[in-house]
Order: C-alpha cells, then structure tokens, then sequence
C-alpha cells in the first residue's frame, strides 16, 4: 500500500538525517 511505502521513506529519511547529525557532532568533538 501506499501508506506502508511512505512510512518506510520515512524511516530512511529520520536515519539517514540522525547519521548525519552524528557524524557533524564526531567531528566537532574529535
């Protein structure tokens, strides 16, 4: 259904967003 596939981009979005945010506070740490 079309709902399940939008839920599913959804949860790329919010993990590829999250590791990006990890990363930026990585490096302002290192």
């Amino acid at each position: 259904m079309i709902i399940e596939e939008i839920s599913k981009i959804r949860l790329v979005l919010l993990q590829d967003i999250h590791n990006f945010f990890v990363n930026i506070l990585k490096r302002a740490f290192d």
